[in-house]
């Protein structure tokens, strides 16, 4: 968990932290497959995946979704906290592809750390700009890639987070990593 030891690593030098005692402050929550969760009407703080296999996505008015990125254990969802910054106002929804454990370090903590600390800061927005790079890769595929090779990206993705040539996965599952209808996946 990268996050939660860079913050005991940070305890050495940064006093700030040490006495934020977040060890007795982050929060620790189960979720079980197909859980969602809507990342920015509750604002909670950062979120580190402990166990488990997420989806983040965005939903559009009309109701379709697009998957932007997952995490997996060890992951920290950084955007989660994004809230917090000035100038940060996304959208974002979680879907537990797997039983998950998440913990999530309250966004007064984090923001007092964020604020204090120039390592946390740096940490933060090297996190942030990691994404933004992510998403605007994927906003590339979508502009300039055909249906097919994204359709051929999004199996082989999904064929190596499963470690298997044999896949379970629905019309609409690749749809929605692929950007498109489910209609046209099953053409």
């Amino acid at each position: 968990m990268q996050l939660y030891v860079i913050f005991i690593i940070f305890q050495r030098f940064n006093p700030i932290i040490k006495n934020n005692k977040l060890g007795k402050r982050q929060r620790k929550q189960l979720f079980p497959v197909n859980v969602q969760v809507i990342l920015f009407d509750i604002c909670a703080g950062v979120q580190i995946i402990g166990k488990g296999r997420v989806r983040v996505f965005i939903t559009s008015p009309g109701g379709g979704d697009i998957t932007l990125f997952r995490l997996l254990e060890g992951d920290v969802s950084i955007l989660s906290a994004a809230c917090m910054l000035n100038g940060m106002d996304v959208e974002l929804d979680m879907e537990m592809e797997t039983d998950c454990e998440l913990y999530t370090i309250p966004k007064c903590v984090y923001r007092k750390l964020y604020d204090e600390s120039g390592i946390v800061k740096d940490y933060t927005m090297e996190m942030i700009s990691e994404k933004f790079s992510d998403i605007m890769w994927l906003f590339n595929q979508f502009v300039f890639s055909n249906v097919a090779s994204r359709i051929a990206s999004a199996l082989l993705d999904h064929k190596v987070m499963e470690r298997s040539d044999s896949l379970a996965i629905t019309h609409e599952a690749l749809a929605r990593d692929a950007g498109t209808a489910r209609e046209v996946v099953t053409r």
